[in-house]
């Protein structure tokens, strides 16, 4: 099977997964196109928002031109290390650890952060299912994605 030359590894990442764990479901290709297609066209309506430090992706949709909303679905198409170091100028970006990832990513970490902190750096979730629109941490700048709502 192939993907598009521009989709992006993270989300080919993605698909890889979604096509294994439907493959043995029975699930025809149909239903994978249709999810393309879905994914695809709510790309197409994203507008991508850095968030101020410590505010949650609902609040950084909001106040973004006359108010759009968070899609928790499409973290999936902005939890990528090129969108990041695009929108913050990250000197490097990196996948969490599967123990350490929060609900706060993707996101850029506060060169002002406390010691520990990995400070400047940009993250990326490992499972972007676990990141939410209400999310925030004290330290961090996140990246959401917005729709009209």
């Amino acid at each position: 099977f192939s993907l598009p030359s521009h989709w992006s590894r993270v989300r080919l990442l993605v698909r890889v997964v979604d096509i294994e764990s439907v493959a043995g479901s029975g699930r025809s290709n149909s239903v994978l196109a249709r999810q393309e297609e879905l994914l695809d066209a709510l790309a197409a309506r994203l507008t991508v928002v850095g968030a101020r430090r410590g505010e949650s992706c609902d609040s950084a949709c909001a106040r973004h031109n006359g108010g759009l909303h968070c899609t928790p679905e499409a973290f999936a198409i902005v939890n990528q290390c090129p969108r990041l170091v695009n929108e913050f100028h990250c000197a490097q970006c990196e996948v969490a650890a599967v123990g350490t990832a929060g609900p706060d990513m993707p996101c850029f970490v506060s060169p002002r952060a406390p010691q520990g902190h990995p400070r400047g750096t940009c993250m990326v979730a490992p499972d972007a299912s676990k990141t939410t629109c209400q999310a925030r941490y004290d330290h961090t700048h996140r990246l959401c994605p917005c729709t009209v709502s």
